[in-house]
């Protein structure tokens, strides 16, 4: 059955698919996927929501932003 067939990704496509920046109290995910429009996998939800958390509990950060590399911000989630 196709819907659930799953493959697991190497931790390096994740880790490279979002970058983070950080200066002082500014913190950008950067979502690194231009040649898939950036669209969202599954494990790169799953860093966002992990580096959102900590930037949440983090007093010493006051300005949080995604923004995606080449052209597209992003094309959906997959």
């Amino acid at each position: 059955m196709l819907s659930s067939f799953r493959f697991k990704l190497p931790p390096t496509f994740t880790l490279l698919s979002v970058l983070v920046e950080g200066r002082a109290f500014l913190r950008a995910s950067i979502l690194n996927r231009p040649s898939k429009l950036n669209v969202i996998a599954t494990s790169m939800a799953g860093r966002l929501q992990r580096l959102y958390e900590s930037w949440e509990d983090n007093s010493q950060i006051g300005f949080v932003m995604m923004k995606g590399s080449g052209r597209a911000f992003s094309s959906g989630v997959v």
